[in-house]
């Protein structure tokens, strides 16, 4: 089954858009197995709005006959009325029953801006097409100041497993302790709960759900914003509660959070009733981490995500902690 399934994608991404350059028949169908590609992909996939994105120029296959059976008579009556004119027009000009269209026509202003377009997305295109047939090929770069053009790819290689990071919190002043109970913040969509079934998000978009998952490809110290979502977690989960699903500890904020990286793969339907996911442990993401940790605090400052304290802020914070030792 993965091998035809990687034989029809390549296909379709691959074959099937020669036919966009063919005549109408071809090019209607070639439209047609673009669109029908990308459906798939949306009841089966969780790829938010990009599916939406490549349905959107599929759309320039379809003429206005082949669309007209969707305009009925009411409500689209004026629609259907203006699409029948310009395909009567267009009949006058291939049977010739009307004067084709003059030399002159061709330098009407619509047309003329139309090629000035043509011309300067062609010139602009150049770095483009060479960076296509390079070895050393770049996506998602810009090649001119206005970004007008670019190389646009999703994903350069696909990973093989699922891996995910998932953010525990706990209540325990001795956080250290191995018997210190960690309980998860659970995020809108990701993996999290092994017992919550996957949910469709297409074409919404989480966001930080997606951030979530391309931040288990490299090192938390790569991914200041996760250490920031840390930091607001232990200061005020509240200012963060919208982006997750659900706070435990009754909203309050935490002692301790750490981040703890899983590897995911689908239930095999062994285990118990409603668990969609098996789990395993490959590494501590992130270390404890507490609100007064100084390191924490730097990190965040040096990267622009907190406001560098001053030197009398600096000094009355060293003041309390002093109090608070005497008083221990």
């Amino acid at each position: 089954w993965h091998a035809f399934e990687t034989a029809a994608n390549h296909t379709v991404e691959l074959v099937a858009p020669l036919l966009l350059f063919c005549p109408r028949r071809m090019r209607i169908f070639g439209g047609l197995v673009q669109v029908g590609f990308q459906v798939a992909l949306i009841l089966s996939g969780n790829l938010s709005f990009l599916n939406w994105l490549t349905i959107a120029p599929t759309m320039m296959c379809f003429d206005d006959y082949f669309l007209l059976p969707l305009y009925r008579p009411w409500p689209f009556k004026k629609a259907r009325k203006e699409i029948e004119g310009r395909l009567y027009r267009r009949y006058e000009y291939e049977t010739g029953v009307k004067e084709k269209s003059k030399l002159a026509d061709y330098f009407e202003p619509p047309v003329m801006l139309s090629m000035v377009l043509l011309f300067l997305l062609v010139g602009l295109s150049r770095n483009v097409v060479m960076n296509l047939g390079s070895s050393k090929q770049v996506m998602n770069t810009s090649f001119d100041s206005f970004k007008l053009v670019n190389t646009y790819g999703a994903f350069g290689s696909i990973s093989k497993s699922r891996k995910e990071v998932v953010i525990e919190g706990t209540m325990w002043d001795a956080y250290s302790d191995k018997n210190a109970v960690w309980e998860e913040y659970e995020f809108k969509c990701k993996p999290g709960n092994v017992r919550r079934r996957p949910c469709v998000v297409s074409p919404f978009h989480y966001r930080l759900d997606w951030l979530m998952w391309f931040a288990a490809f490299g090192e938390v110290n790569r991914y200041p914003w996760l250490v920031s979502l840390m930091h607001k977690l232990l200061a005020d989960p509240s200012k963060v509660a919208d982006l997750l699903d659900d706070l435990p500890f009754e909203g309050q904020a935490p002692k301790a959070v750490r981040a703890v990286m899983y590897q995911y793969k689908f239930a095999n339907g062994t285990q118990s009733p409603g668990v969609w996911w098996e789990r395993e442990i490959v590494k501590e993401y992130c270390g404890a981490l507490t609100l007064d940790n100084p390191s924490l605090l730097r990190f965040l400052e040096i990267n622009g995500l907190v406001r560098p304290r001053s030197s009398e802020e600096e000094d009355a914070n060293v003041a309390t902690k002093k109090k608070a030792k005497r008083k221990a």
